[in-house]
């Protein structure tokens, strides 16, 4: 099996090769039919401002290709997606348990006589692999979190410092 760095220098010099067959078909910009020829975006900027007020046109009522929603119609329908996208997550949970604040408060005050459950879930969190703090793992426990998330050890990688931009750069040639 090759390492993931000789499959990415593989894959930077197909994209290399893929940008050359690109640069090909797009042209020179000297064959642009517009008076700008520095660059596309001055080109199209040419006949954008050919156009004149031939634009777009708001309609809030039935958007089409040369029609589109106002700023008040969209910020409107993004606040209406933000309250059902919460709606969905919440899920009906009752309102006094809406917020982390509120699910913190109602843990702090739960009744402390089922220890055993409370131990076992503090010691299942201490099993966890930690991205806010360094942690010491075992090689088994680094090959378990790596088969758990679907990762590579670097063994597998490759070279982390290997310049996939020289790869690429030279592929252009």
């Amino acid at each position: 099996m090759a390492t993931t760095q000789a499959e990415l220098d593989l894959a930077f010099q197909e994209v290399g090769t893929q940008f050359k067959l690109d640069r090909t078909a797009m042209g020179l910009l000297a064959s642009l039919a517009t008076t700008s020829k520095t660059s596309l975006v001055a080109a199209i900027n040419e006949i954008a401002a050919s156009l004149g007020s031939s634009g777009a046109v708001i309609n809030d009522t039935t958007p089409g290709n040369t029609t589109v929603y106002s700023s008040t119609k969209t910020e409107a329908s993004i606040a209406a997606s933000r309250a059902s996208l919460k709606t969905e997550l919440l899920g009906g949970v009752d309102s006094a348990y809406d917020t982390l604040q509120e699910l913190v408060t109602y843990f702090n005050g739960l009744d402390t006589s089922n220890d055993a459950d409370v131990s076992a879930l503090v010691t299942a969190l201490g099993n966890r692999v930690r991205f806010d703090a360094a942690q010491t793992l075992t090689a088994p426990q680094k090959a378990q979190a790596n088969a758990n998330i679907g990762s590579l050890s670097l063994v597998d990688f490759g070279d982390p410092a290997h310049s996939y931009k020289n790869v690429f750069t030279a592929s252009l040639a």
